[in-house]
């Protein structure tokens, strides 16, 4: 499993006790707690700017079911005067939850394919192979030229192809 995970920090914080309304500067030091054991993350920011966003990927098949709370957890800065001033430690709180599918873990089982996916214990037909044909004269794909491939092609000999 891959997937990408979006930090979102917005341009203007508000004060849940004032109502006052600063300038987010950044959230920064980011750090993430909580995952499921054989779930990891790659190039997690250390910080993301107010106004603006920043992806990172969340790899790995979970080991065990359940649900995992999970926390983004950083230092919120604010601009005031034109100098970052901290704020408080901040959290981002996700619930994941991680089900057993029938059959286990789904994806691409051809080892020859382009995303062949070795944690796959079936096939889910998204499998991706180069068009070079290394053996076009196996028309049963089924690694060997054998007389049923002669047969395959006797079958259908002076059909007119559809455009």
């Amino acid at each position: 499993m891959t997937q990408q995970w979006t930090i979102h920090v917005p341009a203007q914080i508000q004060d849940a006790t004032s109502g006052t309304t600063y300038q987010a500067d950044s959230w920064g030091n980011l750090s993430i707690a909580g995952l499921p054991e054989g779930v990891s993350i790659t190039s997690l920011p250390d910080a993301v700017s107010g106004g603006t966003q920043a992806c990172f990927e969340v790899t790995g098949t979970p080991v065990t079911t359940g649900e995992y709370p999970v926390a983004i957890v950083g230092d919120l800065y604010i601009n005031i005067l034109g100098s970052s001033v901290f704020i408080s430690n901040m959290s981002s709180d996700q619930m994941i939850w991680v089900v057993e599918s029938e059959g286990g873990p789904v994806g691409c089982t051809y080892a020859s394919a382009q995303n062949f996916d070795a944690a796959a214990l079936s096939d889910d037909g998204s499998c991706l192979f180069d068009a070079v044909n290394p053996c076009p004269e196996d028309l049963n794909s089924d690694g060997v030229v054998t007389i049923s491939d002669l047969l395959a092609l006797l079958a259908v000999f002076g059909e007119v192809c559809p455009d």
